[in-house]
């Protein structure tokens, strides 16, 4: 039982990205999605999905500038009743007691452009991953000073090659395209909703599951 490395025996240094990977926005999502009347009720109990609504606003005039202030929304004012997807808790205990190193990374500038409050995404972010516990010695047991927060996709790149990660989790088989992505480091897509998707983009040697517990289990539980 135990982490088996997948280059040589190197120590792992795991890189975690945030948005739609740790943080769950679905509920929230679908909340103010109903509330403004995109999805009825219906639909939101039987077929929902991000990509639906997202579909839907984006179809109606002033789709995408409409589709940018709920986005606002969703990582400002309503970001404290979003929740982690199930079994990042799980894995982030594991890998305190197996004293792994452990970063999150996240694509996130100060400000959202269409956020009239002007709230600071960073710091609502900090205050969720707080009040969920991330930061207590006796929860989740990172340090502030673990989580980075980049205001492009290359500076992003550019802290994963600083920490020197050995793997980086990702909900985006985009991110992981990108030509400066180093090589040496363990791509590993976080796909919950529709694995299918990702058919189309070549990208190499990289691992896709559909759960934290699938995860959880490469690192920490892998077959003998």
């Amino acid at each position: 039982m135990g982490y088996l490395p997948s280059r040589g025996t190197k120590e792992p240094v795991i890189g975690v990205d945030l948005d739609n990977t740790v943080i769950n926005y679905d509920k929230v999502l679908f909340k103010l999605a109903r509330q403004k009347g995109y999805i009825d009720q219906e639909t939101m109990t039987k077929d929902a999905s991000k990509q639906l609504i997202r579909d839907r606003i984006r179809h109606i005039s002033g789709g995408d500038l409409e589709w940018q202030k709920i986005q606002a929304l969703i990582y400002t004012t309503f970001l404290q009743d979003a929740e982690f997807f199930p079994g990042v808790e799980d894995f982030f205990k594991l890998a305190r007691q197996r004293n792994l190193k452990i970063y999150i990374v996240s694509h996130k500038t100060k400000y959202a452009s269409q956020d009239q409050t002007q709230t600071s995404l960073r710091e609502a972010a900090t205050l969720w991953l707080k009040n969920n516990g991330f930061f207590h010695s006796d929860g989740l047991g990172l340090l502030p000073e673990q989580v980075f927060f980049e205001s492009t996709r290359q500076d992003k790149i550019g802290r994963i090659i600083a920490l020197n990660c050995t793997h980086f989790i990702d909900d985006l088989i985009e991110f992981f395209a990108e030509e400066a992505f180093p090589s040496f480091v363990d791509k590993i897509l976080f796909k919950p909703h529709n694995k299918e998707s990702t058919t189309g983009h070549p990208v190499n040697e990289m691992k896709i599951f559909s759960s934290w517990k699938e995860i959880t289990d490469y690192f920490f539980f892998p077959p003998r």
